[in-house]
């Protein structure tokens, strides 16, 4: 199959890390990749460097930042005209006359508007992967004010859980549109990882996130402050993710602490801190929470994760038989994290050692499900589907009127 990848920029975040590894297991089942990135940025490297080399990448190397800024500033002054778009819509024709896409796949809803634009009157299939978007434009006011396109144009949607497909289900798609569960793809590690810090006997909790409010930093810190109250074990807390929001929390922490609460930083590969956790965290309250990749990974290292009852969370740590985490409810006042319920459980875990290992074995288990080969044969057998259908509803309405004798 030939197949036409796109996102806006490759940003180290988790629906970019998706992105990639999607792109690699489809190139790894002998798939042809043509991946569209048009803007680089500071943190892009380490993700264009994972990118499988059987790919095509597209990327505008001469866009820099400033002749970014420009265009995107003559495109609010003359939005008829719209330049962006026409230079990326003379750039997708001209890889579609090249390559002839079976499909073509953004991810994140500026790439899916630039999609719908230039193959607007192009029969190819446009099947979008949903990474929350839809949550935050849902919110829109007026709604569905910038859906106007994709509604028009996308012909189906993947989701990554069952959260997502509810939420989309309520748009008024075009009669054509399908749509289809398929989690992220993640190759387990097939290694030891060295840790980023020596082994030793300081129980750790770990989170590893985007580095704002939403992702439940400071409900975690708070969490840790009280269950290193109220026990006398070594513990620690490590915080992987960067930002000035991140940095005024570390600067903020109170002094007794600051030993046990460990900030690193943003880092380019988070697998040798995860490495060194004992259970993962994610209190996130993050309105487009889907599937979370860190919880993915935190489970192919045999981790269990204590994370909110949101998005597709509850999928990935409680199913009946493979309990890999604990879920935690969000406080009916605050809609954050409960505070009581998330300490509760750290607690749990730290005075557990049988439930801890019982959920780490089944976090090995559950973690299967996102095996690239998994994911590649439900997303082939899902374009296919859309494509079959595509074309018998074609030559429907191509098909000859009955002649009335």
């Amino acid at each position: 199959m030939v197949l036409l990848m796109m996102i806006g920029n490759l940003a180290l975040g988790g629906a970019e890390w998706a992105f990639v590894r999607q792109a690699n297991a489809l190139a790894s089942a002998n798939h042809q990749v043509t991946c569209y990135v048009p803007y680089y940025c500071d943190s892009s490297s380490a993700l264009f460097a994972a990118l499988d080399q059987r790919i095509q990448i597209v990327t505008f190397g001469w866009m820099t930042d400033f002749l970014h800024r420009v265009l995107y500033k003559l495109t609010l002054v003359f939005p008829r005209i719209n330049l962006e778009q026409r230079l990326h819509s003379a750039f997708l024709k001209r890889l579609n006359r090249r390559n002839r896409f079976d499909v073509v796949n953004p991810h994140l809803h500026i790439a899916t508007v630039v999609a719908c634009q230039a193959f607007m009157n192009d029969p190819v299939p446009i099947i979008e992967t949903d990474h929350g978007d839809y949550a935050l434009l849902l919110q829109d006011d007026p709604p569905f004010r910038r859906l106007s396109i994709p509604l028009q144009r996308v012909d189906a949607l993947i989701c990554p859980s069952s959260t997502n497909q509810n939420r989309i289900a309520q748009l008024p798609w075009s009669s054509r549109f399908r749509s289809s569960v398929i989690p992220y793809s993640y190759e387990s590690p097939s290694a030891r990882i060295d840790r980023a810090l020596p082994q030793d006997d300081i129980f750790t909790f770990g989170m590893v996130s985007r580095g704002v409010p939403e992702k439940g930093w400071e409900e975690a810190i708070e969490a840790f402050r009280a269950v290193r109250l109220s026990s006398t074990r070594p513990m620690r807390l490590i915080l992987v993710g960067g930002s000035s929001y991140l940095q005024a929390l570390e600067r903020d922490l109170e002094p007794d602490l600051k030993t046990d609460v460990i900030f690193v930083g943003s880092q380019p590969d988070i697998r040798p801190w995860i490495e060194c956790f004992d259970v993962g965290l994610l209190p996130s309250y993050f309105a487009a929470e889907s599937l979370p990749n860190v919880i993915i990974e935190c489970l192919a290292q045999g981790k269990p994760v204590i994370a909110t009852d949101i998005g597709g969370i509850p999928d990935m740590l409680d199913t009946v038989g493979q309990t890999c985490g604990i879920l935690v409810p969000l406080n009916a006042s605050s809609h954050r994290a409960d505070l009581a319920q998330l300490t509760a459980a750290m607690q749990r875990l730290l005075d557990d050692s049988s439930l801890l290992k019982l959920l780490a074995q089944n976090a090995i288990v559950k973690v299967r499900r996102y095996r690239p080969e998994v994911v590649v044969n439900a997303l082939v057998s899902f374009f296919d589907s859309v494509r079959v259908s595509m074309q018998h509803s074609s030559k429907a309405t191509l098909a000859p009127s009955p002649t009335l004798l």
